[in-house]
């Protein structure tokens, strides 16, 4: 294949561990390298040193029409072998694309991952990102809907004319993509009419349409590798934050993934540095990374449907992880002039944990910080958010109209924790933008607060009044956040 062999010849990038030994996933199907023999073994750690391949496909909403998969009850007989016949065509037709390569060995989730045993399950996703990255390529089923409709597809009413128009196939608004492209070194999609490739130096297509660093793009592996390669503490916090508003717009068929599907690139972009992943957010970086918000342009463009809270997950309520809506970040998150006013003094684990998938478990967080009493709030939809009495700033929920989570929102007053001033070098006439978590006490005695939503104040022509109001109003506590 040109496109591998010109990778593997001239890409520094995509080469930079090429002389790294690479060890076989904990679990792997060897389809043998003879095309007749129909029938492939699932291994179980071997410990061999080999190239794989690895497989990236939709699967059905419906668990009816979910995949061959392996579970408890069927797993010693994957070992010994699964029959041929009982292979969706996408997996056929790519142990037969893997076999004309030459390889071995190929990966695929549903098959090397025990569906039905939650340890295992702990187990593998921790161990994504390693998979992915150590892979020769993965192929992806681009215009497959499931399984069932295999890798070669023809159908010229969704003929990309562009590349940017991949993400109408089915596979990119697949929430586990997202990170199986950023982490696999090359990519090789099957798309409506042709095949195309990405790998860290671009991306090109059969239609000869390509964004590639030779002709002066910035292709979205090439960036992502920069991002995490050369960045700052703050410019990798400011990326980490850009993933977060991308990734939260795909699908997820099981919501408890919202966390894990996105953990391996997490688990990447630590590095060697101190950091950590702290439910979803970044220790170094943590009270910028708390000033997410539901990205309403999207609720309002009739995703009303889905869920906003994930009681499944019991996540802690200041992280993004906990609603399952897309979410966006302000934009003076990206600036470089923020003035913190918070503090985030410790993290702490409660008895309850959802999983020890990394550091996602039920946390809170000690701040310290100043806080500001909002006597009422009342939504104005048309303005898509809410305004305090005193007019002083915009507030949105996160749980906004969700009928589950009305009880957030009785009582007669909340708190505002005070987090970031923003000067506003660019309208200093219009006033500096602070940015307030917008609470509600659940422990009087303890101090233990809730996020219900984020406040933001500024902006205005009698951006004085705002400033007044924070300091008359504010005082110095330390606070937890569950």
């Amino acid at each position: 294949m040109q496109w591998a062999d010109e990778c593997f010849s001239g890409h520094q990038i995509c080469n930079s561990n090429s002389s790294r030994t690479v060890t076989l996933p904990y679990r792997i199907l060897d389809i043998s390298l003879a095309a007749s023999k129909k029938q492939i073994i699932l291994l179980e750690d071997t410990k061999i040193d080999a190239p794989y391949v690895c497989l990236g496909h939709c699967w059905d909403p419906s668990p009816d029409r979910w995949p061959l998969r392996t579970t408890l009850a069927n797993i010693e007989r994957m070992k010994k072998g699964i029959p041929w016949e009982l292979l969706p065509l996408t997996f056929q037709q790519a142990v037969d694309f893997v076999r004309r390569m030459q390889k071995r060995y190929l990966w695929i989730d549903s098959l090397c991952i025990v569906q039905d045993d939650e340890d295992d399950w702990l187990a593998q996703a921790k161990e994504m990102a390693n998979i992915y990255q150590n892979s020769f390529l993965t192929l992806a089923a681009a215009a497959s809907v499931d399984s069932s409709e295999g890798l070669y597809r023809k159908d010229d009413r969704y003929q990309a004319k562009q590349i940017r128009d991949a993400k109408v196939f089915p596979l990119m608004a697949r929430a586990w993509t997202y990170q199986e492209r950023l982490l696999s070194p090359r990519v090789l999609y099957f798309n409506y009419a042709e095949l195309s490739w990405e790998c860290g130096e671009g991306l090109i297509c059969e239609c000869r349409s390509s964004l590639t660093v030779e002709n002066g793009c910035q292709p979205p592996k090439h960036q992502h590798h920069l991002s995490i390669n050369e960045a700052s503490p703050q410019k990798l916090g400011q990326r980490w934050r850009t993933l977060v508003q991308e990734y939260t717009l795909l699908k997820l068929t099981k919501i408890m993934d919202r966390f894990p599907a996105i953990y391996g690139v997490g688990k990447q972009m630590t590095g060697n540095s101190h950091a950590r992943l702290v439910s979803g957010l970044w220790s170094t970086n943590i009270i910028l990374d708390l000033l997410w918000t539901i990205n309403v342009g999207f609720w309002m463009k009739g995703i009303q449907d889905r869920r906003c809270h994930c009681r499944e997950l019991n996540a802690p309520t200041w992280s993004w992880v906990c609603i399952s809506l897309p979410v966006a970040y302000h934009e003076a998150t990206f600036e470089c002039t923020l003035q913190q006013i918070a503090s985030v003094e410790s993290f702490g684990q409660d008895d309850r944990s959802i999983n020890n998938l990394g550091p996602l478990v039920r946390l809170y967080l000690s701040s310290e910080g100043f806080t500001s009493p909002l006597e009422y709030l009342f939504t104005e939809p048309e303005e898509e958010g809410l305004y305090t009495r005193q007019s002083v700033g915009r507030g949105t929920f996160d749980h906004w109209g969700c009928p589950d989570t009305r009880w957030m929102f009785s009582g007669p007053s909340f708190e505002c924790l005070w987090m970031v001033t923003e000067p506003n070098e660019k309208q200093p006439e219009m006033g500096p933008v602070h940015l307030l978590l917008i609470l509600k006490c659940v422990d009087n005695a303890n101090k233990r607060y809730i996020r219900i939503g984020i406040a933001d104040c500024g902006i205005c022509q009698d951006w004085n009044m705002t400033d007044r109001y924070l300091r008359a109003n504010s005082k110095l506590e330390r606070i937890t956040l569950v």
